[in-house]
């Protein structure tokens, strides 16, 4: 059996997953969306870190906003910006309506992240290849995405332009210019 709620308050969202986990549920047939992040087993309403399967759903009620210091093998879905403090990504499947910045040394690397506004970070994929693919989605115009190391096996999608890294780049820019095409930093000038 599976089932999926959604919850405006956090307190009830929480005791309702409390409940079916009570009632032995397995926690991968529970699926319950708040405005506030809600792992498998019940925790306080702070991210640190997540690893397993996880869905934290921000749907707007009041902060749409995500910040978490490391998930591993999760899913993640927000209106807003999802902020990474710590060690980053691994392995996420992430939806963000607004921009996805890894601050610090927080990396992305291996799943699939759509980002709606820019996606900023020091390092995406990892140098054994993990992996990622990016879809830029949205008509927002100048740069999209900003990455200080992206690795090969790393794929963007922005428009109708795929994009793949075949060697180690430095400072790579994806954006939409001014007659609405997709540009690269990686374009052969002319």
């Amino acid at each position: 059996m599976r089932v999926a709620a959604e919850f405006e308050h956090f307190e009830d969202a929480l005791a309702a997953h409390r409940l079916l986990i009570d009632e032995n549920l397995d926690a991968q047939d529970i699926e319950i969306r708040s405005p506030y992040p809600l792992p498998e087993a019940p925790i306080p309403p702070t991210v640190g870190s997540l690893t397993g399967r996880h869905l934290i759903s921000r749907m707007g009620f009041f902060n749409p906003h995500v910040e978490a210091s490391y998930m591993q093998a999760s899913r993640v879905e927000t209106r807003g910006s999802l902020i990474l403090t710590g060690h980053g990504v691994y392995n996420v499947d992430a939806e963000v309506g607004g921009d996805l910045r890894a601050q610090g040394a927080a990396t992305v690397r291996g799943g699939t992240v759509r980002v709606g506004g820019r996606l900023l970070t020091t390092e995406i994929g990892a140098p054994g290849g993990a992996p990622v693919h990016v879809v830029l989605t949205g008509s927002a115009m100048g740069e999209r995405l900003q990455a200080g190391v992206a690795h090969p096996g790393v794929e963007i999608v922005c428009g109708d332009r795929a994009i793949t890294i075949e060697s180690t780049t430095l400072n790579l820019s994806v954006g939409v210019d001014e007659d609405n095409r997709v540009v690269c930093s990686e374009d052969p000038l002319g």
